[in-house]
């Protein structure tokens, strides 16, 4: 999808996956009959032994050691010490979703102990024939039926018919990667079904978009029409979505945690062209990043004219929103400024928009920065590529002009290359504020052809044009979107600035077990054809995490809580 609209694809992946698996269970089970055979989604999840093991790795950063083997002896208690007895605990295991029911997989290796293990419950079993057993439970049914070293169950014994005669490959592959996957198949879910999520995405939309008291008419517009365009762009995403996938893993040897959400797209689609423009990434501001800082974060897309073309509409009602929005803003919530200021700020902003637009519009979106601790001191570089930078410069200006008691900027006052640099020298007051940048914080802000620069801390013009050799005039491939945080400099600097109990156990906890593995990280990527979301913590991160949850416990208890 094009980079313009990359903010909301998380939100998109999210509220197509909620409607479109909810809209079957609202409509008439009576329809779309043939396509009651094609699955819908499908959930995958490893087998038990391996779960067991996860839950084990996992319970130790809450301080619940050995909480899987915890687990299974409650799981012995509860069947009188059969446990599992007739499930293969090896194997992975699923359900099978359709339009009108879904279908459990088991993989077993003796299903007369399974259907004990279910009396011992006080439920009752029975035979219907035809291989199927049912399995009595209060207000409702289960039936089962045995394929191969497979048990087949279903609400409905119809459902029964449509399973596969071995799962065991598709679940297989299905947790490859993954404890649990979750698969939807939009395509094989019928067109009415798709409606009905794209009218309830509406409707919900609909009931937020009431005019708020003290909202101007153009501003109750403008939020009314960004919101629309919003729910069109979900509903050509649904409509071109093929797969969508949702996956979470454990991997203890790795020492880590991942949330992917993958998606692949109906081929010649907005969609699938989206998709690609997220293979072979580069940047010129790789110079901007750097090892072992506090936070790094890139995005690199490129996208196709003929792409821009589809959206351009779309964007310019977004960017014609965001103007009004922004003007309303100044109104409402500036009104002490005087009417020559506002019009100033005004100008101020609309230039940056126009930047922006501009930029946009282009197609090309590249940027980088990272924000490091060094020497106990706050600093940041970012760069990226601007279509008009003499209008991000002309913005700095009027900005300067409204802030005449503020720090005076030295226009101009270097140069590196192709670039102009300004300077500026904020005084420090605050004791706090201080231990983050200084008695003062130097910026340097570097205005080139097609790139601008920003950097903060001490030595800014020297990071500045250090972050422009390390750049150098050659793309650099890279992760297209990424973004990473580490926990340990973060932790330090809180430390220092305003200790507490739950930071100081934080800290401890990630300095004393994570061997250096203390960041969480964000990308997007396309692989394989699909575009990849994912979210990954590390050990330090989850020892972190743990550390907080037990100090709040402590100081509950400690409370009388």
């Amino acid at each position: 999808m094009p980079n313009f609209l990359l903010s909301s694809t998380a939100f998109r992946m999210l509220a197509c996956a909620v409607a479109v698996a909810t809209a079957p269970l609202l409509a008439p089970a009576a329809q779309a009959q043939s396509d009651a055979a094609k699955p819908v989604a499908i959930v995958g999840v490893t087998g038990y032994d391996a779960l067991v093991s996860d839950i084990d790795y996992l319970g130790q950063f809450g301080g619940q050691v050995g909480a899987g083997k915890q687990l299974d002896n409650m799981l012995q208690l509860f069947t009188q010490g059969k446990g599992l007895q007739g499930v293969d605990k090896t194997k992975a295991w699923g359900v099978i979703v359709h339009v009108d029911g879904a279908v459990v997989c088991l993989p077993v290796t003796d299903l007369d102990a399974v259907l004990g293990l279910v009396e011992g419950f006080g439920m009752t079993t029975s035979e219907m024939g035809d291989g199927i057993t049912e399995i009595e439970m209060p207000n409702q049914s289960m039936y089962v039926k045995k394929s191969g070293n497979w048990a087949f169950a279903s609400a409905k014994p119809e459902m029964l018919e449509n399973a596969p005669a071995d799962p065991g490959d598709m679940f297989d592959k299905m947790t490859t990667d993954y404890d649990i996957a979750a698969q939807v198949m939009v395509q094989n879910v019928p067109e009415m079904f798709r409606m009905i999520a794209i009218q309830q995405l509406r409707a919900g939309a609909e009931q937020g978009l009431q005019q708020n008291p003290g909202e101007s008419d153009e501003a109750y517009q403008a939020r009314r029409e960004s919101t629309e365009a919003s729910i069109d762009q979900i509903e050509q995403f649904i409509n071109d979505l093929d797969e969508l996938t949702v996956g979470f893993n454990t991997d203890a040897d790795k020492g880590n945690v991942i949330l992917d959400f993958t998606y692949s797209a109906v081929p010649d689609t907005q969609l699938a062209q989206g998709i690609e423009v997220y293979k072979d990434a580069k940047t010129l501001f790789a110079g901007c990043l750097k090892d072992g800082a506090a936070v790094t974060f890139n995005a690199s897309v490129t996208t196709p004219a003929d792409l821009l073309d589809d959206y351009k509409a779309q964007m310019e009602g977004q960017m014609a929103s965001m103007r009004q929005q922004a003007m309303n803003g100044i109104d409402q919530k500036l009104g002490d400024l005087n009417e020559e200021a506002r019009a100033t700020l005004k100008e101020a902003v609309n230039d940056l928009l126009d930047a922006l637009e501009a930029t946009a519009m282009s197609g090309k979106m590249d940027m980088a920065g990272h924000v490091a601790v060094q020497d106990g001191k706050l600093t940041a570089v970012t760069g990226g590529y601007t279509k008009e930078p003499g209008k991000v410069e002309a913005s700095l200006k009027k900005l300067s002009a409204l802030l005449s008691d503020g720090p005076e900027v030295q226009w101009n006052a270097d140069s590196h290359g192709d670039a102009k640099i300004h300077t500026l020298l904020i005084p420090i007051n605050n004791p706090d504020e201080q231990a983050l940048f200084g008695e003062s914080l130097e910026v340097a802000v570097g205005i080139g052809p097609e790139q601008f620069y920003v950097t903060a801390g001490p030595g800014a013009v020297s990071m500045l044009k250090e972050a422009m050799d390390t750049s150098g005039s050659s793309a650099t491939p890279i992760t297209p979107v990424q973004f990473s945080l580490a926990l340990t400099p973060i932790l330090e600097l809180i430390a220092k600035v305003e200790p507490n109990p739950a930071a100081d156990a934080m800290l401890n906890a990630v300095v004393t077990k994570s061997e250096g593995m203390d960041s969480v990280h964000i990308t997007a990527i396309n692989t394989d054809g699909k575009l990849r979301t994912r979210l990954e913590l590390e050990k330090g991160v989850l020892h972190a995490i743990g550390a907080a949850v037990m100090e709040a416990r402590r100081q509950g208890a400690g409370a009388g809580f």
